[in-house]
């Protein structure tokens, strides 16, 4: 019993958060679930439903993923977001390419010999940085470390120092650009971390203070904008923010953001999700006391039978017999007591019953 209780629940706290998430899983473009075929009920299949079954956005996780734990989350969607780059040599990619072609042959083939490696190339030393140039690399991981870690205090005195530097200079080490294309790569690559770390008052700064442009394409995925890779329904809201105090500044549409959010609009739905939340705990909270008050009255229930039953087991008529009271029914001394006896010994037990019954009406005498 309890347990079917948790798990519904568990259901209709996942199907409030869904209603919570709704704006959220229009925009989606995937959307990734890992669940029983139980557990999909809670997603889609019920009246009000966010999401329908044949969506053709949704996906299964493709790896294996572990307990639904925030960590694990976490690790899902940095294997979801991320692309691994191996560096292989000629050499090793040869040996990858026999030992995948050696699997495909039947083990009674005798495996080739491998062939020799060739010898691998001297690569080339990457030149020494100047003193200045060390500076100006330091400057930049300071710079990115500032921004995923919200040091927005530190960020405004440091960006007003070097700004120009940022925007105009390509760092050591990376492709020589235009001032105009350097200037677009920083606040791009600025926008893009500060939006998937989820730091709300840094993004702020840097799209209303600064005003930079977040329709240029992510320097990590040129397919999605700043926009995109926002962490939060906050970090989202930021960009809808700005979009509303500045429609004239830049092309929203291009970078993806819908349409603009007012404070009242803003105001609204948090009143609206408050509501939400609070009837779903009232609802918890009214299951919770009709649970607690079925049990009582059960427990009361069960309490008053007992004592009825021992009432009934002590009003019950006894008898007085030679060892004192006993109750109706009970086993006497009759007869049916001197089955299995010998005449002789049934004549014997009557005689001497006579005789303490004579002797007792003496007494009484």
């Amino acid at each position: 019993m309890l347990r079917r209780y948790g798990e519904t629940a568990l259901q209709e706290e996942i199907r409030a958060l869904m209603i919570d998430w709704a704006e959220d899983l229009e925009a989606s473009e995937r959307i990734f679930i890992r669940a029983s075929t139980h557990g999909k009920k809670s997603f889609w299949g019920y009246e009000g439903a966010v999401l329908d079954k044949g969506d053709e956005r949704i996906r299964t996780f493709p790896f294996p993923t572990r307990r639904p734990t925030l960590q694990e989350l976490l690790r899902c969607w940095h294997e979801l977001t991320r692309v691994r780059v191996s560096h292989l040599s000629e050499g090793a990619l040869k040996e990858l390419d026999d030992a995948y072609i050696a699997s495909l042959q039947p083990k009674t083939q005798t495996k080739a010999k491998p062939q020799a490696l060739p010898e691998k190339k001297a690569e080339p030393t990457t030149p020494k940085l100047t003193e200045e140039e060390e500076a100006r690399v330091d400057r930049v991981k300071r710079l990115e470390e500032m921004v995923k870690k919200g040091r927005i205090n530190a960020l405004r005195s440091f960006w007003e120092k070097h700004s120009t530097e940022f925007l105009s200079l390509s760092p050591p080490g990376a492709p020589v650009l235009e001032a105009d294309a350097q200037s677009a790569l920083t606040q791009s690559s600025l926008l893009a971390l500060a939006s998937s770390a989820g730091q709300n008052e840094v993004l702020t700064y840097l799209l209303s203070d600064l005003h930079f442009n977040p329709t240029i394409p992510s320097p990590s995925d040129p397919t999605k904008r700043p926009y995109d890779l926002s962490a939060t329904k906050a970090t989202r809201d930021i960009y809808r923010r700005v979009a509303y105090d500045n429609p004239e500044l830049w092309d929203w549409k291009l970078a993806r953001v819908p349409e603009g959010l007012s404070e009242e609009q803003e105001a609204e739905q948090k009143e609206k999700k408050a509501g939400r939340r609070k009837g779903l705990k009232d609802k918890l909270k009214e299951r919770e006391k009709t649970r607690q008050e079925t049990a009582a009255k059960e427990e009361k229930e069960e309490e008053e039978r007992r004592l009825k039953k021992e009432k009934e087991e002590r009003e019950k008529p006894t008898r007085m017999g030679a060892k004192g009271p006993q109750k109706l029914g009970s086993a006497g001394t009759g007869s049916e007591g001197l089955a299995g006896l010998s005449p002789e010994m049934r004549q014997q037990i009557e005689r001497e019953r006579r005789a303490r019954a004579a002797e007792a009406r003496f007494g009484r005498g």
